[in-house]
C-alpha cells in the first residue's frame, strides 16, 4: 500500500520531539568545596570531604551507626527557590555498606528515606522540626549495589517532585540504621530550551508539571519574516519532559526581498540581480529580460533604459517597449469611402497586446495645412483600440485631400511617456458612387427561371446601369440592365442561389448590396400516352409515344414529338392537357398527404424569405420544414434538398476538428476558390451512422438565412461522404467568446444574441425546433456575424469525460441538461418554447464570455436546484435589461416565455437605445468573482436558514435572484435585498445580522490551524 510522505513525516512528528531539554539546576554539591553546612537533628551525620573518581574535591554526608539501636538520624538541604517550577528532579548519587559480615550490629538496614516540605520562603520555622510528621515522605531508596570492604559501589537513583505550588522547598534525608554516604545530590528542573523554528523563534519554556502535559507557546518571526496574512502566530507544544513537539497555528514567511535559508532559521536578503517580489517562502528569482538589480535585497527589478513595465503589470513581468509603427499601410479609395489596411510593426515591443488608432485630417493639395476630420466621418468597426489591421472610413466628402496617420499602442505605452510611432498615408477621394442596391426581391422562380426587381438606391447619384451578379456552388455569372428588374434564365433546377445588385455612375461601380438567396424549383418528367388515329375521323394508325417536361409551377410545357398532320394536333393537345391535369392532381394529393402524415410540427407557419431582405418585403414563396426521416430512401431526401457537388471540384486543405461523424475539414470549391468547410463521414461508419449524416444535410438543404449556417452542398456518389458548408472563419461562438474575454464592447455582445434570435426566428416560423441551442453550436464568421448551427436529429451516446456535454437518452436525440428547459428533461418534450430556454443560457454564456452554465454543479444538481426555482445570477456587469430577458426566457411555464419574434424585436429596441446598457448589475471586477469560501450551504439549508428566521416567505425572492450558496449570502447587501423585494426593516436587518454570523463561522472554520 502506497502512502503520501506528508502524512509519513506528520506522524513522525508526533512522536519524535524537535530538540532534546534543557536542565536547569537549583542545586548540585558538587561545586561547593567548602562546608555545605546542612542542618542536622542529631550527630549521626557527619560532613565528610573526598575526592571523586576523577581526583575532584566532594562534600558529602556519611552515617554508621549501626552498633545503636532506633537510629532516626535527619539531615536537611538549606532552602532551595523554584519559582514557576511545577516539576522538580532530585538527582541522589549515594553508597551503601552491606550488612552481610558485619559482627556486633545492632539495627542494620540497606534503605534511607527521602522527605520534602513545600514552603513559600526560607524563614519557615517548621523546617527545624525535621520528623515524619512535619515533611512529606517521598520515597524509601535502596541501594542496587551495596559494597564491601573490599570493593566500594556506588548508586545514582532520580525522584520527581510534581505538582509544587510553593515558591521553594527544603529537601530532607532521614537514616534509620544504614551506613552510608550520600556523595552528591542534585536539584533541577527540564525546560524546552530556546528554538528557531520555520522562520520563528520560540523562548526557553519550563516544562509542566505532567509528563503529558503540553503548553502552547508562541514564537516571533525571526528579523525580515512576518507572519501569514490572515493566519495566528506560529506555535510550539512544549511537553512534561522539556521536549518541543506538534507544531501549530500559523506560518512565519520572508517579505519580499528576502528568502529563507535551508533550515528556515533565518531570512537573508536576495543577492544582486535577483529579486522577490512578494512575501513568502520561494527562492529569489533572476531578474526578468530587460530589467536588473543592483542592489541586495530586492523586491523588484528596474527596467533598462528605453523598456517599461504597464501598470497592471506584475513585478516579475518582463520590462517591454512601445511598438514601432505599423507597415505596409495602403489605402483603397472607393469615391467618399476609404480602406486603410496595415501590417503589424516589426517591433512589437516584446508585448502582444498591440491596438491601433487612425487619426483622419483634411487638407490642401500640399498637405501642409490640415484640419481635423468632419463629425460625419465614420469609422468601422471603430476609430480607437482597433486590434486588426484594417478600418473603413465612410462618408467623406467628394474631391477632398485627406491625411491619415495609424498610430501603434501596447500596454506601455502610456507608462513610458513617449510620443506613439504612426504610419501616414494621404490620399484623394473622388465623386461619390452609388449607394448599395437593397432589397433585391424575388418575384418568380421556375426551374430554370427567376424573376428579380429592386428600388432605385437612394443617393442622389445619376444611374448608368445595374450590375446583377449571382452565383451557386457550381459557378458565378454577371449582367447588366438598365431597368429596376431582371429574369435570369438558364439556371439549374434545384439549386440554391445567391444574387447581388450594385448600381454604376459615372464614377463608377457602387458597392453591392447584401446578399438574397433563392432556390429553383425541380423538373417534373412526364410520359404521354400512346395515341392511336384510329379512334379519330381520318385517323392514319400511327401510334406514337411523346416526352414531355413540365415544371412545377409556371413554367412552359415543352412536348418532344415528331411532325404530326393537322387533324391529330387537337386531340393530341386535349390528352396532353388531362394528362397533366390528373399529374397534377395526384402530386397535390400526395404531398398533401404526407404532410398530413409526417408533419413534425401541428403548426404550418407561412415564411418571409429568410433574411436576406427586410422584413417589410413580402415574398411569393412560403416555406415548411419537411422532415428527412418521412422519406423512405434517405438518398432521395438528399437528392430534394441539397446539390450533389462532384468531388474533383472540392479540395481538402487541413483537418480543423473532428466531429460527430468524422473529421473536419477545411477546404476551397474550385474553379470559384470559395473557402468552405467540410464535414466527412468516417470509414467504417454504420449504417445508422450514416442515415444521420445524411439526414443532417437534408436539414440544412431547407435554410436559407444569414443567420443560419448555409448548405453548399454534397458529395454522395463517391466516397467519403462529404457535407459542404460555408467556412466560419472564428469557428464556434463559445471558444471565441473565451479567447477574448473582456475584451468585446456589450453592444457587440448584443449583436451576437440578435443574429441567433434571428435564425432561431426562422427556424422556428419553419416549423423546426433545435434541441440543442448552445453558444458551442453557434459560429462566428469573419464578419462577427453569428449563425446557428448543428442540426443533427439523434446521435449515438458515447462515454465523454467532460460532464458538461453528458446527455439523458432520449427517442431521436440526447438532452443536453444544462442548457434544456425543464418540460424537455422530465417530459421528453421539445418546443420552440424550449428552444426559448436554451437561447436564454445562451445569453448568460455569451454575457459571461463562454463561462460554463451553473460552473461545477453535477447535472443531478442541475435538474433540482432548477426545478426549485433556482436561476443563473446575472455576470458580472450584465445589463439588467438582458439579464431580465433571461429571465424572462427561463420562465417555468413554458407558454409564458417570449417568442423569437418577440426576443428579435426586444432586441432591435436595445441595439437603438445604446444608454439601456449603462444600468448594469453585479458590478465586481472579474478577479472577484473567483472565491476560495468553501460552499457549507446547500438549497435546502437555504430554507432551513430563513426557516430559523422565521422567513422562509423571502426563499422565492432569494432563489430568484441566484443567491443560494454561503458565499452568496454572507455578502448580502441592504440594496441586495431592496433589489430582491425584501421591504420589511425588521427583516432586512435580521437577514443581515444573521448573514454576518455565518461569514464570522466561515472565518473561524478557514483560520482553524491543522495538525501536522
Amino acid at each position: 500500500m502506497d502512502y503520501h510522505p506528508g502524512l509519513f513525516l506528520a506522524i513522525i512528528g508526533l512522536l519524535i520531539p524537535l530538540t532534546m531539554a534543557a536542565e536547569e539546576t537549583l542545586l548540585d554539591t558538587r561545586n561547593y568545596t567548602t562546608d555545605l553546612g546542612w542542618p542536622t537533628s542529631s550527630y549521626g551525620w557527619t560532613e565528610v570531604s573526598t575526592h571523586d573518581e576523577n581526583e575532584a574535591l566532594l562534600r558529602t554526608f556519611q552515617v554508621c551507626r549501626i552498633r545503636s539501636p532506633d537510629q532516626n538520624n535527619w539531615v536537611r538541604t538549606p532552602y532551595i527557590e523554584v519559582g514557576n517550577v511545577e516539576r522538580v528532579y532530585i538527582e541522589i548519587r549515594f553508597s551503601t555498606r552491606s550488612c552481610e559480615g558485619i559482627r556486633g550490629i545492632v539495627s542494620c538496614k540497606e534503605t534511607f528515606n527521602l522527605y520534602y516540605l513545600p514552603s513559600e520562603g526560607k524563614d519557615n520555622l517548621r523546617a527545624s522540626h525535621m520528623d515524619d510528621t512535619t515533611y512529606t515522605k517521598v520515597d524509601t531508596i535502596a541501594a542496587d549495589e551495596r559494597f564491601k570492604p573490599d570493593r566500594v559501589k556506588t548508586n545514582t537513583e532520580t525522584r520527581i517532585l510534581t505538582p509544587l505550588r510553593t515558591r521553594g522547598l527544603y529537601v530532607a534525608f532521614q537514616d534509620t540504621g544504614a551506613c552510608m554516604t550520600l556523595m552528591h545530590v542534585r536539584i533541577y528542573y527540564k525546560t524546552c530550551k530556546e528554538i528557531l523554528k520555520g522562520l520563528a523563534l520560540f523562548p526557553k519554556t519550563i516544562a509542566g508539571p505532567e509528563l503529558t502535559s503540553l503548553l502552547d507557546v508562541s514564537g516571533t518571526c525571526v528579523a525580515n519574516a512576518e507572519r501569514m496574512a490572515d493566519s495566528p502566530a506560529p506555535s510550539l507544544h512544549c511537553n512534561g519532559a522539556g521536549q518541543w513537539q506538534v507544531p501549530t497555528g500559523g506560518v512565519c514567511e520572508c517579505v519580499a526581498g528576502f528568502q529563507p535559508n535551508e533550515e528556515l532559521t533565518e531570512c537573508n536578503e536576495c543577492p544582486a540581480g535577483k529579486f522577490k517580489s512578494e512575501s513568502g517562502n520561494g527562492l529569489c528569482k533572476d531578474c526578468p529580460v530587460n530589467s536588473y538589480a543592483l542592489n541586495t535585497g530586492s523586491p523588484s527589478c528596474r527596467c533598462k533604459d528605453g523598456f517599461f513595465r504597464a501598470l497592471d503589470d506584475r513585478a516579475d513581468a518582463s520590462c517591454t517597449k512601445p511598438p514601432s509603427k505599423p507597415i505596409l499601410l495602403e489605402s483603397l479609395v472607393n469615391k467618399t469611402e476609404v480602406i486603410l489596411t496595415w501590417n503589424e510593426p516589426q517591433e512589437n515591443g516584446g508585448r502582444a497586446d498591440i491596438t491601433y488608432t487612425v487619426s483622419c485630417q483634411r487638407c490642401d493639395s500640399t498637405f501642409t495645412l490640415c484640419d481635423a476630420c468632419l463629425r460625419k466621418v465614420d469609422f468601422f468597426p471603430r476609430k480607437y483600440r482597433l486590434t486588426t489591421g484594417r478600418v473603413i472610413v465612410k462618408d467623406l466628402s467628394p474631391f477632398t485631400y485627406y491625411k491619415f496617420e495609424v498610430y501603434s499602442f501596447n500596454g506601455v505605452s502610456s507608462s513610458s511617456g513617449l510620443e506613439p510611432k504612426f504610419a501616414e498615408i494621404t490620399l484623394k477621394t473622388n465623386q461619390a458612387a452609388p449607394s448599395p442596391v437593397y432589397p433585391v426581391r424575388i418575384m418568380s422562380t421556375t426551374s430554370g427561371k427567376v424573376e428579380l426587381q429592386w428600388d432605385r438606391p437612394p443617393s442622389r447619384v445619376s444611374v448608368v446601369d445595374y450590375q446583377i451578379r449571382y452565383s451557386s456552388v457550381h459557378d458565378t455569372r454577371t449582367n447588366v440592365t438598365k431597368d429596376l428588374h431582371f429574369k435570369l434564365t438558364n439556371l439549374k433546377p434545384s439549386t440554391s442561389y445567391t444574387v447581388q445588385v450594385r448600381a454604376r455612375s459615372k464614377a463608377g461601380f457602387g458597392l453591392f448590396g447584401r446578399k438574397s438567396a433563392f432556390r429553383t424549383k425541380p423538373k417534373v418528367r412526364v410520359t404521354i400516352i400512346p395515341v392511336h388515329d384510329n379512334l379519330l375521323p381520318h385517323a392514319d394508325f400511327e401510334t406514337q409515344t411523346k416526352a414531355v417536361e413540365v415544371s412545377q409551377i409556371n413554367d412552359e410545357v415543352n412536348t418532344i414529338t415528331k411532325p404530326m398532320p393537322d387533324r391529330n394536333q387537337l386531340i393530341l393537345a386535349i390528352v396532353v392537357t388531362c394528362s397533366l391535369l390528373v399529374i397534377a392532381i395526384g402530386v397535390l394529393l400526395i404531398l398533401y398527404g404526407r404532410r398530413r402524415r409526417y408533419a413534425k410540427s401541428a403548426v404550418a407557419d407561412f415564411e418571409k424569405y429568410p433574411g436576406f431582405i427586410n422584413s417589410s418585403v413580402d415574398l411569393i414563396s412560403t416555406k415548411t420544414y419537411v422532415d428527412p426521416s418521412t422519406y423512405e430512401d434517405p438518398y432521395s431526401a438528399v437528392q430534394q434538398f441539397a446539390n450533389e457537388i462532384d468531388y474533383r471540384f472540392v479540395k481538402i486543405e487541413q483537418v480543423i476538428g473532428k466531429g460527430e461523424f468524422g473529421e473536419v475539414c477545411k477546404g476551397v470549391l474550385t474553379p470559384s476558390c470559395q473557402a468552405v468547410a467540410i464535414k466527412t463521414l468516417k470509414a467504417g461508419y454504420s449504417n445508422q451512422e450514416k442515415l444521420d449524416f445524411l439526414s443532417e444535410a437534408s436539414i440544412m438543404g431547407q435554410f436559407e438565412h444569414p443567420n443560419v449556417i448555409r448548405l453548399e452542398g454534397v458529395v454522395t456518389r463517391s466516397r467519403p461522404l462529404m457535407i459542404i458548408t460555408e467556412f466560419m472563419q472564428h469557428g464556434s461562438l463559445d471558444d471565441y467568446l473565451r479567447a477574448n474575454e473582456g475584451k468585446i464592447p456589450v453592444e457587440k455582445l448584443t449583436q451576437f444574441l440578435h443574429n441567433i434570435a434571428s435564425g432561431m426566428k426562422y427556424l422556428s416560423d419553419m416549423g423546426y425546433v433545435h434541441r440543442d441551442l448552445a453558444a458551442r453550436n453557434v459560429l462566428v464568421d469573419s464578419d462577427l456575424v453569428c449563425k446557428v448551427s448543428d442540426f443533427g436529429l439523434s446521435r449515438v451516446l458515447e462515454e465523454v469525460g467532460d460532464e458538461e456535454m453528458a446527455m439523458y437518452t432520449t427517442r431521436g436525440g440526447m438532452i443536453p441538461i444544462r442548457w434544456t428547459a425543464p418540460e424537455a428533461i422530465t417530459q421528453r418534450t421539445f418546443s420552440s418554447s424550449s428552444d426559448v430556454w436554451s437561447y436564454g443560457i445562451v445569453t448568460w454564456e455569451i454575457l459571461s464570455y463562454g463561462e460554463r452554465p451553473y460552473w461545477e454543479m453535477s447535472n443531478q444538481d442541475v435538474v433540482h436546484f432548477v426545478d426549485s426555482g433556482y436561476r443563473l445570477p446575472a455576470p458580472c456587469y450584465c445589463p439588467r435589461i438582458l439579464h431580465c430577458m433571461m429571465l424572462d426566457c427561463w420562465n417555468r411555464d413554458r407558454t409564458h416565455r417570449p417568442t423569437f419574434k418577440h426576443l428579435v424585436s426586444q432586441l432591435n429596441r436595445f441595439l437603438n437605445d445604446g444608454l439601456c446598457f449603462n444600468d448594469t448589475i453585479n458590478n465586481r471586477p472579474y478577479r472577484e468573482q473567483e472565491d476560495c469560501i468553501p460552499e457549507l450551504l446547500d438549497l435546502s439549508s437555504l430554507g432551513q436558514w430563513l426557516e430559523q428566521m422565521h422567513l422562509l416567505q423571502h426563499k422565492p425572492a432569494m432563489l430568484r435572484s441566484g443567491c443560494v450558496t454561503a458565499e452568496q449570502i454572507m455578502r448580502l447587501s441592504l440594496s441586495e435585498l431592496e433589489i430582491m423585494g425584501i421591504e420589511d426593516p425588521r427583516h432586512i436587518q435580521t437577514i443581515l445580522h444573521e448573514a454576518q454570523v455565518l461569514r464570522q463561522k466561515i472565518e473561524e472554520v478557514n483560520n482553524k490551524g491543522i495538525a501536522v
